[in-house]
């Protein structure tokens, strides 16, 4: 296994200084997207005037992150990882430069830019981790990697907004480019080369049709992928729907911005979660998040829909503790599952939760607003949530 490389670690090639490292990378990359978490959903409600035209666009623009996740193994071998995440990372910067614009062209150019930029962070990052961190430490190394972007999506959406309100425009979208450009130096820095073993062990054919089919002829990657869309189809009704109806009911965006930041404060206790999961079985942990948060959702639903907005508000809130638990496993699932010759590939596929879901969801839910007031969105979220849990139930024994 190659160690990082960095003329100010060169005596320190300690797997702690190496999990402190991408804790560093993981940190950046969070906080670039938490700044613009609550800031864009309100920018695009401002600008299209509609919750369903909001759904309409995020589900369009989902479609460019779907694509390029798809086409990332092909890319890779002929593009050299380290360029490819310098390209990325530029187009992460690009995409902030675009929202700043403030305008309908700027938002949806700058959407489509950033699902791009997101897609390839995700896949290169997560091989990048799964090259340097050895399989033993996954089980630990995925919790301090989870509370790190917790603590970052806790406060940063908060933090963005309320610079976006009471600062300026600009300041917002400032911070989230200095957390990409502070990301690209400290990778820079590192030097990071792939694994000999994955480089050596490409798998043969890169097309993505062929790749799914035998992603999906493995129970257990498939099954770690139903249970990660699950998780983040919550989550992106959360930070789409929840801004927005905190909205409609009267209260400032600042609001919108501050609940999702309390909903997620309590990713910081991802460590107890997953030592929760150590003792209990992460099967048993996961059915019961997925099941309170699901209930959670459809109760916060009901509130809603009695004119109820300050009991609504803290159902959601109550919910999303119970989602924060499901991320103390984080993706273990399939980070166990996968085999290490099949890691480029693998992993490709199984990222696509992130892009499907974000094309999945909203299109659900534009359909869903289509015809049934907001609240009907938070039920539709809590019955998907609760399916999740019967999944779970067919996790492992000894995961």
């Amino acid at each position: 296994m190659s160690l990082i490389h960095t003329p100010l670690l060169a005596r320190l090639q300690s797997e702690a200084w190496r999990t402190a490292a991408f804790i560093v990378l993981f940190t950046c990359d969070a906080v670039s997207r938490a700044m613009l978490l609550s800031v864009v959903p309100l920018q695009a409600y401002e600008l299209l005037g509609e919750a369903r035209k909001v759904s309409l666009v995020y589900f369009f623009v989902a479609f460019t992150g779907l694509f390029t996740i798809l086409i990332i193994p092909t890319l890779l071998k002929g593009l050299n990882r380290r360029i490819a995440t310098c390209l990325a990372l530029g187009a992460q910067i690009g995409s902030v430069a675009l929202l700043a614009s403030h305008t309908t062209t700027g938002l949806v150019c700058g959407l489509i830019l950033q699902a791009l930029a997101y897609a390839s962070m995700d896949v290169m990052l997560s091989l990048y981790m799964l090259d340097h961190i050895p399989r033993r430490e996954l089980n630990l190394f995925e919790p301090k990697r989870m509370m790190i972007a917790g603590g970052s999506y806790a406060i940063s959406p908060w933090i963005g907004v309320a610079l976006h309100q009471n600062v300026a425009q600009w300041t917002t979208y400032a911070v989230a480019a200095m957390a990409s450009l502070t990301l690209m130096t400290v990778f820079l820095a590192m030097q990071l080369q792939p694994s000999q073993t994955m480089t050596s062990n490409t798998v043969a054919g890169t097309n993505p049709v062929k790749l799914a089919g035998r992603f999906i002829s493995q129970p257990r990657l498939l099954l770690s992928w139903i249970l990660a869309f699950g998780r983040n189809g919550w989550w992106v009704v959360f930070f789409i729907y929840i801004p927005i109806y905190v909205t409609s009911v009267g209260y400032s965006p600042a609001v919108g911005g501050a609940i999702v930041t309390i909903g997620m404060l309590p990713l910081i206790l991802t460590p107890k979660w997953s030592r929760l999961g150590r003792r209990f079985g992460i099967r048993n942990l996961l059915s019961l998040a997925y099941g309170m948060a699901g209930t959670g959702s459809i109760l916060a639903a009901i509130a809603a829909s009695l004119d109820m907005p300050q009991t609504s508000i803290g159902l959601f809130c109550l919910a999303a503790l119970f989602a924060c638990m499901i991320d103390g496993a984080g993706n273990v699932p399939f980070l166990r599952a996968v085999r290490h010759y099949d890691r480029t590939a693998m992993t490709s596929i199984f990222m696509t939760f992130r892009h499907i879901s974000p094309i999945v969801i909203p299109g659900i839910m534009a359909f869903v607003l289509s015809f049934l007031p907001l609240p009907f969105v938070f039920v539709t979220s809590g019955v998907l949530t609760l399916t999740m849990a019967v999944f779970s139930r067919f996790l492992p024994r000894r995961l």
